[in-house]
């Protein structure tokens, strides 16, 4: 499975990009999007719980890196669990928005509108292929 992690200000970019994976033949039950009706967390589960489960089963950690995502304690909570996973899923970063120089040494490919998810999709594709098959 698929984990992505964002910052709640980026979720139109995290939406956009859950909606591109399962148009490209990803099934819901492949990508974990944390708001996503069918798969995601249900109103009164224990999310916490249900964050930690999702990420124990996860063959790969979709990172939508942006200062918001930096400033969040959860979004450094999913980045560390992910690391310290005996799986060691792959951890494949996406820059959305350009980052101080503190935050970043390098500069990475912008997404400033819907219009290129699907560059984005297209460049994790090949992430995922060699991060190996999802089940």
């Amino acid at each position: 499975m698929l984990f992505i992690s964002y910052s709640r200000n980026d979720q139109d970019v995290a939406r956009a990009l859950h909606k591109c994976m399962l148009e490209h033949d990803y099934r819901t039950e492949q990508v974990f999007k944390d708001d996503d009706s069918r798969n995601g967390i249900i109103i009164g589960q224990d999310w916490e719980k249900q964050l930690i489960q999702n990420l124990r089963g996860a063959r790969a950690l979709i990172v939508l890196v942006s200062p918001d995502w930096l400033k969040s304690k959860w979004c450094f909570a999913e980045l560390a669990f992910s690391k310290s996973n005996p799986h060691k899923p792959a951890i494949i970063p996406f820059v959305l928005r350009e980052l101080s120089g503190k935050q970043s040494a390098r500069k990475s490919a912008s997404i400033r509108s819907k219009n290129k998810i699907a560059m984005l999709y297209s460049s994790m594709s090949i992430s995922v292929a060699k991060a190996g098959k999802v089940s």
